[in-house]
């Protein structure tokens, strides 16, 4: 049995062959096998707005190949706005496809363990959200994410080999995790420290800010629209 990525539904792989053969006609007019990496990834993206699509409405714990096409042929599906509502790690996996990553080397489902966010062949991604970097030009790093109750924050555990920091929609940077604990080690002294007294789960959390401007060379910006940046982040 095989689990569709982003979901929790089991097909065989009978059911997952004539599945994919079956909505890569209908949608590009060619062979499941013909297709590129984008082309797969949007066709797996489909399958997971159909399933949720129709468990919401039918509650359900199973959706059969016919429920799945029949789902995409009465309701229109936007992957941009799919892309979007998902989270940043689909929208990290999806510029990667769109660098010419081999289809045969990528895989989609984000890793299911917590020293990291998303695991592409075998290179790891801790994936972040910083919305107030254009406020303050400072990278914050979670030193602990749960003081009370002694549970480490993102910087201590992760295991990733890259840092991604989206500032906003479209834009993000990089870094080596491995570069930035070396930097953070020798000048943690410079930095500020911050506790964040978080409200929902009555709990602290212990942060230091670095400016981005100290890192230098170290951070690589990429924009997601426009000119295309070269990177080495598949490395």
């Amino acid at each position: 049995m095989n689990t569709i990525p982003g979901t929790d539904i089991e097909i065989t792989d009978y059911q997952e062959t004539t599945l994919l053969h079956e909505m890569s006609v209908q949608t590009y007019n060619k062979p499941y096998n013909w297709l590129n990496a984008k082309e797969e990834y949007q066709m797996y993206r489909m399958i997971v707005w159909a399933y949720n699509y129709f468990n919401k409405r039918r509650k359900k714990d199973e959706i059969s190949r016919r429920e799945v096409i029949k789902t995409l042929k009465h309701r229109k599906y936007d992957f941009k706005k799919d892309v979007k509502a998902i989270g940043y790690e689909n929208k990290f996996t999806t510029w990667l496809l769109n660098q010419g990553m081999p289809k045969e080397l990528i895989e989609f489902t984000p890793a299911q363990y917590k020293q990291w966010d998303l695991n592409i062949c075998g290179i790891t991604y801790e994936i972040k959200r910083d919305k107030w970097y254009k406020h303050t030009g400072n990278l914050l790093i979670e030193d602990m994410y749960n003081l009370e109750g002694s549970k480490e924050g993102w910087f201590r555990y992760s295991m990733a080999k890259w840092l991604v920091v989206f500032v906003d929609e479209n834009k993000f940077y990089a870094i080596s995790l491995h570069q930035l604990r070396e930097y953070y080690k020798e000048h943690k002294l410079q930095f500020k420290k911050m506790k964040i007294w978080q409200d929902k789960g009555e709990f602290t959390t212990i942060n230091y800010v670095i400016p981005i401007k100290k890192l230098g060379e170290m951070i690589t910006w990429v924009q997601l629209e426009g000119k295309e940046t070269e990177t080495n982040l598949k490395r």
